[in-house]
């Protein structure tokens, strides 16, 4: 009779006690895993409109360290893997976002350098269209068709297709290096901003 009744909550803590204590490690591994997800959620939320830059200005600050450094690391490395050369309206928006976290001066140079490549290839783009598309305007005069009511969009053709692969494949490794350098150079500004502000 001299056996003791345990609460569910004794109970509770002794099974956690033996359980295996997680490493320094594995535990940054974790708290990676649960916060991360979350700043890439802001930032494909702030990428489809869903929400002003105020709100989400505030809600990047929200979080205390070291929660609230990893949910602006997830954040920042979404809109920089997002940043498309090919499409400067897109390009801008995220560029637009980094600045929501990090404020207007930052990263100028890097930011510079992303939008030339962006109007660099929209301009390239352009000239390799125009390009083709005279040359099917003459091909298709040499076949006697020709007139007015002629018009050549050859955006949908898998010709054109073709070309616009070649012209990204030559900007892709300069994309990606920049994209590389922002996203570090972004994450050493949070880090600053973090230690200033903590």
């Amino acid at each position: 009779m001299g056996e003791e009744i345990k609460s569910s909550f004794e109970l509770a803590m002794e099974k956690l006690a033996k359980l295996p204590r997680l490493s320094e490690q594995e535990f940054r591994e974790q708290q990676e895993a649960e916060y991360r997800p979350k700043g890439e959620g802001l930032a494909n939320r702030y990428l489809a409109g869903e929400v002003t830059e105020a709100w989400l200005a505030e809600e990047l600050h929200k979080a205390p360290a070291p929660q609230g450094e990893l949910i602006r690391r997830g954040y920042l490395s979404l809109l920089c893997r997002s940043i498309p050369p090919y499409d400067p309206e897109a390009a801008r928006k995220a560029l637009l976002g980094i600045r929501v976290l990090l404020g207007e001066g930052a990263l100028a140079d890097t930011f510079e350098r992303l939008s030339r490549l962006a109007q660099d290839y929209a301009q390239r783009r352009e000239h390799v269209l125009d390009s083709a598309r005279r040359a099917e305007l003459s091909r298709l005069r040499d076949l006697g068709v020709s007139g007015s009511a002629v018009r050549v969009d050859l955006r949908d053709s898998q010709a054109w297709a073709v070309v616009e692969e070649a012209l990204r494949r030559e900007l892709d490794p300069q994309a990606e290096q920049l994209r590389a350098k922002l996203l570090d150079e972004a994450l050493e500004a949070a880090r600053a901003a973090s230690a200033r502000d903590g």
